[in-house]
């Protein structure tokens, strides 16, 4: 049997903006699971059987079936798929893009799990990671239905490698700030304190960076969301004989941009890559961060444009 797991991410306004979707499915049963507005949609329009089981629905002759509750719906529908053993199809209102700067992006077509966290994770574009958690643990596929473009779909599944692209994405974020602490003493437990200092405010730490230490003294620089600064800032303040720091620098006059892609774990000469194009566009580099599959620099707020035309151009054609 060709089972179909539909999951609403966004809410849809008009059926009519499934049907495009649900006519290109031959799945011979179709369970919709969201919140109750959408399932009311659903249901006004198909009829859709209420369920209390997994078994239900196997032994109906019935073709659609819904279930609504106002929490924890991802974390459903992954059960469900995993019962089922099909794919989720994710109803979602805009595609999910190559960049957050839209006069180059286009629809990303493949991701693997950990990529699509990484993208989501930028703040760029809205989707429940909670789904992909799960379908990441169960093996699940994933399948983004964009109603607003049918034709811009993007398949999530358990990696990939090279079946992608090298870089699937390149992410700008402009509301960040960094932070540097001249002349700390090159001593055990400084970097504890003064991210103890600043996790106890609720403030969560993006890219940290720690140069080597000249004759015991170093500096250290970190990046938060612009709306910590303030915070930050007198936490910091308020604590300054303690973490025996001489100057407080703060620039807010930044920019982070990201390329993502699970390629980065084999594929050599991607940093270099990257570097050429913001050396050969006269920007300069302020923090570079790394991951297996990610890697993000902080850079002047005014170039941020600039760059990600340049490594978007040199990665995604």
């Amino acid at each position: 049997m060709n089972y179909s797991v539909v999951w609403f991410n966004d809410s849809v306004d008009d059926f009519s903006e499934l049907e495009v979707i649900l006519s290109h499915d031959d799945s011979e049963k179709i369970v919709f699971v969201g919140d109750e507005k959408s399932i009311a949609l659903v249901n006004a329009s198909l009829k859709c059987v209420s369920f209390t089981g997994i078994d239900e629905i196997i032994s109906s002759e019935e073709k659609y079936f819904c279930y609504f509750r106002n929490d924890d719906t991802p974390m459903n529908a992954a059960r469900l798929a995993r019962g089922l053993f099909c794919d989720i199809y994710i109803i979602v209102n805009e595609p999910l893009m190559t960049s957050n700067l839209p006069e180059i992006s286009r629809p990303i077509d493949k991701l693997d799990f950990d990529e699509a966290l990484e993208i989501i994770s930028c703040g760029y574009y809205f989707l429940d990671t909670a789904i992909i958690e799960e379908a990441k643990k169960y093996g699940i596929l994933l399948r983004l239905l964009p109603v607003n473009s049918p034709d811009s779909q993007t398949e999530i599944k358990e990696v990939m490698g090279m079946e992608t692209s090298i870089i699937n994405g390149v992410i700008k974020e402009s509301d960040i700030c960094i932070f540097t602490l001249k002349d700390i003493p090159d001593e055990k437990g400084i970097s504890y304190k003064i991210f103890k200092t600043i996790s106890d405010k609720g403030i969560v730490v993006d890219i940290i960076s720690l140069p080597a230490a000249i004759s015991g003294k170093q500096d250290i620089s970190f990046t938060v969301s612009r709306e910590d600064k303030l915070r930050t800032m007198k936490a910091l303040e308020a604590n300054k004989k303690r973490l025996k720091y001489t100057e407080l620098r703060i620039d807010d006059n930044v920019a982070k941009v990201s390329i993502v892609g699970a390629a980065l774990q084999s594929a050599s000469g991607v940093a270099t890559e990257m570097f050429r194009v913001l050396y050969e566009n006269d920007i300069n580099v302020k923090l570079i961060n790394t991951s297996d599959i990610k890697i993000s620099v902080i850079i002047d707020k005014r170039s941020r444009d600039k760059a990600v035309h340049g490594i978007h151009e040199a990665f995604i054609h």
